[in-house]
């Protein structure tokens, strides 16, 4: 190869040894706030580092660190109020309904789910419009339904989705007045494309504490509510005041889209390109 990428995970280490022994450029790219063991072990002899978060968060050399965001599916892209008005459309909920969206990952967060149900009667006390949709997981879909069954009154339980896998996320996300998720680095810049009001539970349990590291970053650039797992009234007080509150809604949109890149799978293309040139460049002038 004239150039290669390094994205971390163990098999990099070897790739990133051998290509230094034959000269051949990488880059490494780090999606979480703190970087992995494998790109730690790479990074002082690729060309650049290029990084998720702003650049200063990082203990890299900052002469070749870039801060380039995550390459996103297009679906991610800033949510006007036209396309917020036909996401709610979509999913049959009215345009002036408030819209609680709570996403615990691929697998679901049993955690996460028993927080929400735990406080979604005061909520809809609060707003009795609210409408929840309610990514579990597939697992946890029944247990899920019956949590809500046990809380709400048959009324308020109709305006509760519970889904354990929705294929077009950006459209409930585009829907959604406030989103409820994990602090893994691929949501965190989805959401922030898309502008939204966030509330982040890290996840405290993963192996490196990158979900920890990523909320630490959210919170000190005020760019969304951040909860502890299982503080059940911290994270009724953030959906309540982000719903009762327009400005501070709008706020905390546009700190966290301040943050996202949506060009990022095109600046990493130029870097490599650039890297692989200079290869190719070099390979010329030996011949």
């Amino acid at each position: 190869p004239d150039a290669i990428f390094l994205k971390g995970g163990f098999v990099c280490v070897p790739i990133g040894y051998v290509a230094r022994r034959k000269n051949i450029p990488y880059i490494t790219h780090d999606s979480d706030a703190v970087p992995g063991l494998a790109n730690r072990l790479t990074a002082k002899h690729a060309v650049y580092n290029t990084t998720a978060m702003p650049a200063d968060f990082y203990p890299y050399d900052a002469s070749k660190t870039r801060a380039v965001g995550i390459p996103l599916r297009t679906d991610f892209s800033l949510v006007t109020d036209a396309f917020k008005k036909q996401a709610k459309s979509t999913v049959g909920i009215s345009a002036d309904s408030p819209v609680v969206l709570l996403t615990g990952g691929g697998n679901g967060s049993q955690g996460l789910n028993d927080m929400l149900i735990a406080c979604t009667r005061e909520l809809m006390n609060a707003y009795p419009k609210l409408h929840i949709i309610h990514l579990s997981g597939k697992k946890l879909v029944a247990e899920t339904q019956r949590g809500y069954e046990q809380v709400l009154d048959p009324l308020q339980r109709d305006q509760v989705q519970v889904h354990g896998f929705y294929g077009q996320l950006h459209v409930l996300s585009a829907a959604a007045d406030v989103v409820i998720a994990r602090a893994g680095a691929t949501t965190v810049a989805e959401l922030a494309v898309q502008a939204k009001p966030c509330v982040f539970v890290p996840s405290p349990f993963l192996t490196g504490g990158q979900q920890l590291h990523n909320a630490r970053v959210l919170s000190e650039s005020n760019a969304a509510v951040i909860v502890d797992e299982d503080d059940v009234t911290a994270l009724q007080r953030a959906v309540v005041s982000i719903l009762g509150n327009p400005q501070e809604a709008a706020r905390l949109s546009s700190a966290l889209n301040g943050l996202a890149r949506a060009d990022a799978a095109d600046a990493i293309a130029v870097l490599l390109s650039g890297a692989a040139s200079d290869t190719q460049a070099g390979r010329a002038s030996n011949a």
